[in-house]
């Protein structure tokens, strides 16, 4: 049996200060409260909850807001209706596309930066906080949207977990280095909040799930 995210009663705040006092970077207040309410934040997403309905103007706005950032303007919003469209849009996904590439770009520039903040030490065990509070909530909330969507390709669900926990990795990069929210990686962040999958960007198509 799989117990709700409630059941788990998690503290964000008692697990970024215990870990960071372990680092010996608690004087690092200002992150540590941003980081604080980021994990607050991930606890009430409707993780995949929306997954092939339609586009709202809303999810439009932000994707075409994240496309222009990212530098694909020309790109349009695409709806992926079903789950076997999108196992094979994943299966299908270019390591070495123009966009994979574009965001490896800024993950690594934000990941320098992250470590000159924080140090090595801290930024992994942040990130660790983080994956520990997300995992129980993605494991719920990703057999419940299976459920909805009568998915059973449990190769398909691992990618789900595994795109929503990436999306975490690089909102956090965002919030640690003080970018603002236009950044790529939050406008892509929002599109999760949203309840969708954010798939990939293939010629002219931003496949959302």
């Amino acid at each position: 049996m799989v117990n709700h995210p409630s059941d788990y009663n998690i503290d964000p705040e008692d697990d970024f200060e215990d870990d960071f006092e372990a680092a010996d970077v608690a004087d690092n207040g200002a992150i540590l409260k941003t980081l604080h309410s980021f994990g607050q934040r991930i606890e009430h997403i409707t993780w995949y909850q929306n997954l092939g309905m339609g586009l709202t103007p809303e999810c439009r706005n932000v994707a075409d807001h994240y496309l222009q950032q990212l530098g694909f303007p020309e790109a349009q919003p695409l709806l992926v209706r079903d789950w076997l469209e999108a196992s094979d849009a994943a299966e299908s996904l270019d390591w070495n596309s123009p966009a994979w590439e574009a965001e490896e770009h800024y993950r690594s520039m934000l990941t320098a930066e992250a470590v000159d903040i924080l140090g090595e030490e801290a930024l992994e065990i942040a990130m660790m906080s983080l994956q520990e509070i997300a995992a129980p909530i993605l494991e719920q909330q990703i057999l419940d949207a299976a459920r909805y969507q009568a998915i059973q390709d449990e190769t398909f669900l691992r990618a789900a977990n595994g795109a929503a926990l990436r999306a975490i990795y690089l909102a956090a990069l965002v919030l640690i280095t003080g970018q603002d929210q236009d950044h790529p990686f939050a406008l892509k962040f929002q599109l999760f909040e949203q309840g969708r999958w954010p798939l990939d960007i293939v010629g002219q198509s931003f496949n959302i799930y």
